[in-house]
């Protein structure tokens, strides 16, 4: 399903059976949707899918950053494009993987059931290195400053960079998406870099109202320091 934030419309999109997995190539402005069958580019324009490639495939994820990246499933091993087929990652051959990401800056994170991974691409650390264990990723992102963030299914946590590890910012229940734009258009002012995500009842934005800096002032001197739903804007 796709939906129109601006026109409020939403509609159906049919031709990828067990329709999953979503990515987006930013560089060709194009959409790649994933299903039981293979990969499918979708056309904004006339809203049709044709398929692309991996026929008879289960595809779990996408991931586009100068490469096309998918998830299989249900063996969870990490495909790559190039030279017009897919074939095994292979420093990641034999790790099973549920979400993947790389940053603008070419670092690897990665997650599946046993925690959450971080690796650089270069020659001094090879070997990725846990952020998190027993927790539920369900996505990683990051804003239009770089900063990455991670959906779990208890809240958003953002990496903790001066202890290898990551910490809570915002406590949601049943979270499932996070991503991040430019402006809302239904917003009456143009915000940047606005935080919209799903839980199981509805896609939601976050904006900023004329009382957000009170609101968190009062936070920083409660004395509890613990997250709170929704921390740093106020709806």
């Amino acid at each position: 399903m796709t939906c129109n934030v601006k026109k409020e419309i939403c509609r159906s999109i049919d031709g990828v059976p067990g329709g999953y997995a979503i990515g987006y190539d930013r560089l060709h402005d194009e959409f790649y949707m994933g299903g039981h069958q293979g990969l499918y580019r979708y056309n904004i324009e006339t809203h049709q899918v044709r398929y692309f490639a991996e026929r008879g495939k289960s595809v779990w994820g996408i991931f586009i950053r100068r490469n096309f990246y998918y998830i299989q499933h249900p063996s969870q091993q990490l495909y790559v494009y190039k030279k017009k087929t897919f074939r095994k990652v292979p420093e990641t051959i034999g790790i099973e993987i549920d979400n993947f990401f790389i940053t603008r800056n070419f670092v690897v994170y990665f997650s599946n059931k046993t925690g959450l991974f971080k690796a650089k691409i270069n020659k001094r650390e090879k070997k990725p290195y846990i952020l998190a264990k027993e927790i539920e990723i369900r996505q990683i992102t990051e804003d239009l400053y770089g900063v990455v963030y991670f959906c779990a299914s208890d809240g958003i946590y953002v990496e903790d960079l001066n202890n290898r590890s990551i910490k809570k910012i915002a406590n949601i229940d049943q979270l499932f998406s996070i991503t991040f734009m430019d402006h809302f258009y239904l917003s009456p002012k143009k915000e940047f870099n606005q935080l919209v995500y799903s839980d199981k009842y509805a896609i939601y934005v976050l904006t900023h109202n004329n009382h957000s800096s009170m609101c968190a002032k009062l936070y920083r001197t409660s004395g509890i320091h613990k997250p709170v739903k929704l921390v740093k804007v106020v709806l």
